[in-house]
């Protein structure tokens, strides 16, 4: 028991009112009232009066409790009355300090369930059901050689692998530890464009479409080589699973392969306005656009991002024409010798194919 409730029940065991009391102590009511309420404490010498009036100790009156906090009556400012609470009252109050705790009970437990179910909803969603699903989609990765480069289907990849060369075949070591790795075949001296073309038709099954108006303005056919959907790369490439969950890819490409990967997303995101205005609805899927969130990332191995300096060289030494010269000259070797099985040049595009198609590359 504190001071405040002693100074009430002493003064209510003499039958005094709040004014008698601070008759006697020459106070005003407002005083008496803030020391029964707590909301200050008597002086000493009021404690000293007190003390004798109701016939008790000093000690009974400060017993357990604080040094007291001196407050001078004449600096106390003037106060409401209040009168003593009955037991309704504070039955009452009690029910609502416990209808307040049980209002903030629910508030946390709300903000809790909130924070908890909102990273589903946004951003997490499907990552969630991934997690859950017994068979979660596996993003496969997709390898893309550069210049020069060949595909598994070739002799050379046989006696040194383009992914992996002396150390061993890295694609089959990968999907031996359990990843998805698909590898590429495009043309080895063909350009971006017609590359990134060649990709997308060997993930989807379909057949190679450079574009019209890529193909009037470079001079070849629009179509090349066919691929069939049972062979596709990639089966139900950018469908939803039933749980809603896309199918992408990773994109990795070495040296040229790197841009080639980049102009593949990015014509997946934004498409081509050349080939939409020159074909209308007949245009490519590749060339339309809007499929952003088909390709998961994209990660290039040494690639010549900000040009090479090989373009210099070649253009200031009179070299293209020479250059092209030979390697159009090697393709028509390679074909009328039937070495495609060895290297495959692909440029069916311009008329020089080692295999028109899948099935014709399966029966050399």
């Amino acid at each position: 028991m504190n001071i405040s409730e002693k100074i009430q029940i002493l003064r209510r065991d003499n039958n005094w009112s709040q004014d008698e009391l601070a008759e006697k102590l020459e106070v005003s009511r407002q005083s008496v009232s803030k020391w029964e309420s707590g909301k200050a404490v008597p002086d000493s010498e009021k404690i000293l009066a007190m003390a004798k009036l109701f016939d008790v100790s000093t000690d009974f009156l400060m017993k357990d409790e604080q040094e007291p906090i001196f407050v001078d009556d004449e600096q106390q400012d003037a106060a409401e009355d209040q009168p003593d609470e009955v037991p309704e009252e504070k039955a009452e109050k009690k029910k609502n300090k416990l209808s307040a705790k049980k209002i903030v009970a629910i508030v946390v437990a709300a903000c809790i369930v909130i924070a908890a179910v909102t990273p589903l909803f946004f951003g997490g969603y499907s990552a969630f059901l991934a997690k859950i699903s017994e068979d979660p989609v596996q993003y496969p990765y997709i390898l893309v050689h550069g210049l020069g480069g060949w595909g598994p289907e070739s002799q050379i990849d046989q006696a040194s692998p383009y992914w992996g060369s002396s150390t061993g075949n890295l694609a089959e070591y990968l999907n031996s530890e359990g990843y998805n790795v698909q590898v590429a075949s495009v043309g080895p001296f063909s350009s971006t464009w017609d590359r990134t073309c060649e990709l997308y038709a060997e993930l989807t099954g379909t057949r190679v479409d450079y574009g019209e108006a890529h193909s009037k303005a470079h001079g070849h056919e629009r179509y090349g080589r066919e691929y069939t959907a049972e062979n596709a790369l990639v089966q139900n490439w950018g469908e939803k699973t039933k749980r809603g969950q896309r199918i992408k890819i990773n994109l990795v490409g070495h040296s040229f392969g790197g841009e080639t990967v980049r102009l593949l997303a990015s014509l997946m995101a934004y498409g081509d306005e050349a080939e939409k205005a020159a074909t209308g609805k007949e245009t490519s899927e590749l060339f339309t656009g809007g499929k952003s969130d088909w390709v998961n990332s994209v990660t290039t191995l040494c690639s010549p991002h900000n040009g090479s300096t090989l373009f210099y060289v070649v253009d200031q030494g009179k070299l293209v024409n020479t250059i092209l010269g030979l390697v159009y000259a090697a393709s028509g070797i390679a074909n009328s010798a039937q070495l495609g099985d060895f290297y495959d040049f692909r440029l069916d595009q311009f008329g020089m194919n080692n295999a028109t198609s899948e099935s014709q590359a399966a029966e050399l």
